[in-house]
């Protein structure tokens, strides 16, 4: 079949003009750097008013996601990009289609390792080039799809070249639908580079995920969810952990606005180190999804969880959940509510979890049409706990995050934009030597095509 290059708007990438083709130029240079560095950085320096996505970060999230402002660009968890607005129709939905962008992003950092003593700042430079690939419905997702994203990411720092690095976003993900059953996979691998608050420094981690589900349906209103699931996380000079689990739900469609399903969810988690012993953990959920109005959604999990340390400890029992709400009260306005608990093994202090609740609010506002004014607010506490009878737990640390950007549509499949960043840590007195302030300004640009 005929390649097909579809511009959905709402794929997740802006979709741009071909006009500004040379920017590709910037991302013919081999690497590691050398020489060409200083060429590199004046390059973009000259394009610093039409620059792009930059990574503003506190990476705190779960396994693959990277807890900050919401960006443009490639997602950061499996499955995590946005559903499209429209999707292909007739005969298109079996082609193969295809897209291309470029992010390019700079901007000042007044404390590139978070620390608090020991404040250095440096002006960071990203060049992100990306591609999507696929069969079928690749930016609907509600028919069948095979679908692949990657996106490496080039970032240069003007006065310590010691932290220039390549970032690495691949993910492969399908759905196919035969008879009752709809299958779903998706693997992604990614090489995040940047500061993490659970090691209070920059740091890479390397994260792989697969995901294996299929949906089967009973009767008109009730279906059984069932998928298995591998994730590891890696951290240079730091802990790994690897986690295998799996998941089953029941699900009942009370009305065309709200579904119900109860589940288990049970798995195994391995750390690196003698003294981080195998964990095992279940949780008992309740989901609710629920259709208020055309303006009004609610998806919520609520649930208790179960962990148990090998018999070095007692279990450990506490409630989880994640919840997403969104709120459209006129054209051009979206709110958006998150939150989340979670367990999660340290990768800094050995034989210790942190237990996060967090919650994000943003907004985004659009005037004139081609105007975007967001803005966001985070704020996450994540208390530690004892795996082994002689780690000693006491640190408890809360995290704080505001951001507010502005983004112009010049035309089609371009963007440019400006935001502005402030992110801190406090805690008790065991959390003091994380505790850290930071303030980040920069420009953005990404163009599609």
């Amino acid at each position: 079949m005929l390649g097909v290059k579809d511009s959905a708007v709402g794929d997740g990438f802006p979709q741009p003009d071909n006009d500004p083709a040379n920017f590709l130029l910037m991302i013919t240079s081999p690497f590691p750097m050398s020489r060409r560095r200083s060429t590199l950085l004046a390059a973009a320096a000259m394009i610093v008013a039409a620059a792009a996505t930059a990574d503003a970060q506190i990476l705190i999230g779960p396994l693959g996601e990277a807890a900050g402002p919401s960006t443009l660009g490639f997602p950061t968890t499996v499955g995590g990009y946005p559903a499209s607005a429209t999707g292909e129709v007739g005969g298109e939905a079996r082609r193969f289609k295809y897209s291309f962008r470029l992010t390019l992003g700079a901007l000042y950092d007044s404390n590139i390792f978070i620390s608090k003593t020991n404040r250095v700042h440096d002006y960071e430079f990203t060049i992100t080039p990306g591609v999507t690939l696929g069969w079928g419905d690749v930016f609907g997702r509600t028919r069948n799809y095979l679908r692949l994203d990657y996106a490496p990411s080039f970032q240069f720092f003007a006065n310590h070249s010691s932290q220039d690095n390549i970032g690495q976003n691949l993910l492969i993900d399908g759905k196919y639908t035969t008879g009752k059953a709809t299958w779903r996979v998706a693997e992604s691998f990614q090489v995040l580079n940047g500061a993490n608050t659970d090691v209070g420094n920059r740091v890479t981690r390397q994260i792989t995920a697969t995901t294996l589900g299929v949906n089967y349906l009973l009767s008109d209103k009730t279906n059984i969810d069932v998928s298995a699931n591998f994730a590891y996380q890696g951290f240079h000079r730091q802990l790994n952990t690897w986690t295998l689990s799996g998941a089953g739900y029941f699900n009942y469609v009370y009305s065309p606005k709200l579904t119900v399903g109860l589940g288990v969810v049970g798995g195994l988690t391995t750390v690196t180190g003698p003294n981080n012993p195998d964990q095992t953990f279940e949780q008992t959920n309740l989901q609710v999804s629920y259709q208020a109005t055309g303006k009004i959604s609610l998806n919520a999990t609520v649930g208790v969880e179960f962990r148990q340390f090998s018999g070095v400890r007692s279990d450990y029992v506490t409630p989880v959940f994640t919840l997403s709400g969104v709120y459209q009260p006129f054209d051009g306005t979206t709110v958006t509510l998150a939150g989340f608990r979670r367990i999660q093994p340290s990768s800094s202090l050995v034989g210790q979890n942190f237990t996060s609740t967090g919650f994000t609010l943003s907004f985004r506002q659009r005037f004139y049409q081609r105007l975007y004014l967001t803005g966001s607010g985070t704020f996450e506490n994540s208390y530690y706990s004892a795996n082994v009878p002689q780690a000693i737990a006491v640190r408890n640390s809360n995290y704080l995050s505001g951001t507010i950007g502005l983004d112009y549509y010049v035309r089609e499949g371009w963007t440019v934009g400006a935001f502005y960043l402030n992110r801190q840590s406090f805690g008790n007195a065991a959390a003091a030597p994380f505790d850290f302030l930071d303030h980040q300004v920069g420009v953005r640009s990404t163009i599609s095509f």
